[in-house]
């Protein structure tokens, strides 16, 4: 967690979170704003039910569109994933609306998600990645996406995989940008949805 690297595949590092006892962003300041979060040896631990990490995304900063065509990311983060629990998302930007959406990561059942939507929640690309859970295992999660638009370009890997499966619903044509914020921890639309775990560290590039 002591290495911070400032590109990764021509990426530039956008974030780095490493909740050592805060939500600072230690590589341009982008820190968040969390309520009920504790933290435990380095990692920021949420409870499933009013745990919750933001940032308000006024400026389109977490937005992976230049709000014409769709731009290459990546997202790594290390999560210890309670397994009990249906449904935990973990990171975010959309809201309560039906048009403040842009993307979301998120734990469903056996799996590990991450869903780009066309400012709908019909018209999506989705990969998925089928995980070995053990209770209390430490999981680390690569998101990387081309921003070509097709589902083929976005990809999730995780340790301890099985399989992976990449899904299109509607005619994605691309994010929009929106002012939704980043959230951590939470839906942000609905309820029963909190992520119960640890995030040891998250960073993201754009």
């Amino acid at each position: 967690k002591s290495h911070f690297f400032r590109q990764k595949g021509g990426l530039k590092l956008l974030a780095d979170y490493q909740f050592n006892n805060n939500l600072i962003d230690d590589a341009n300041g982008y820190n968040l704003t969390g309520s009920n979060i504790t933290y435990d040896n380095g990692s920021a631990v949420f409870n499933g039910s009013n745990s919750e990490a933001r940032r308000t995304d006024a400026n389109d900063i977490f937005s992976f569109t230049d709000g014409v065509n769709d731009l290459p990311f990546r997202i790594e983060l290390v999560a210890q994933v309670e397994i009990n629990n249906e449904y935990g998302w973990i990171l975010s930007k959309r809201d309560g609306s039906s048009t403040n959406i842009e993307w979301q990561v998120y734990k469903y059942l056996d799996s590990i998600n991450i869903n780009l939507f066309s400012n709908n929640g019909s018209d999506y690309i989705t990969s998925s990645v089928i995980i070995d859970f053990a209770l209390g295992s430490v999981f680390n999660i690569v998101i990387e996406y081309d921003g070509k638009g097709i589902k083929e370009g976005l990809n999730i890997t995780s340790t301890n995989s099985i399989s992976t499966s990449k899904t299109q619903g509607g005619n994605y044509t691309g994010m929009v940008k929106t002012q939704s914020d980043l959230l951590m921890g939470q839906a942000g639309w609905g309820s029963g949805l909190g992520f119960t775990g640890k995030i040891d560290y998250l960073k993201i590039y754009k």
